[in-house]
């Protein structure tokens, strides 16, 4: 494998540096859903801070997560979250270290997904 390489999103370069790098830490959506197979997923969440150092993500498909923020860098408003299919993994209710309560709603339509910024939320001590 190359140890830099340059993602080009319709001739302009998204971003360009080591494989793992733009793996781990995208940009932007282009190259998080670039990187990857199968690609990253995409949900929009809006972003609310309840307390210094909590963040709440809360999606119209029904997801809802209580995070930490210790460092203060995820803005308030609407946003994206992007969640790698291998880093999932399935627990028993409350024995896994995210925990989320989600109920079943429509999907969204594709005009939904098109929101302005893209959010890493990750809990880098989870993996």
């Amino acid at each position: 494998m190359a140890d830099r390489i340059v993602v080009l999103n319709k001739g302009v370069v998204a971003q360009a540096g080591a494989p793992m790098s733009l793996y781990h830490e995208p940009d932007n959506e282009f190259v998080a859903t670039f990187i990857g197979s199968p690609k990253m997923n995409v949900i929009p969440v809006t972003i609310t801070r309840p307390a210094a150092g909590k963040v709440h993500l809360n999606s119209p498909i029904g997801l809802s997560l209580d995070l930490a923020d210790a460092n203060g860098a995820l803005p308030q408003g609407d946003a994206k979250l992007g969640i790698r299919p291998e880093h999932l993994k399935i627990a028993a209710e409350g024995r896994g270290p995210l925990y989320s309560r989600s109920r079943h709603r429509r999907a969204p339509r594709r005009r939904d997904l098109h929101d302005r910024r893209f959010a890493r939320a990750a809990d880098r001590g989870a993996r």
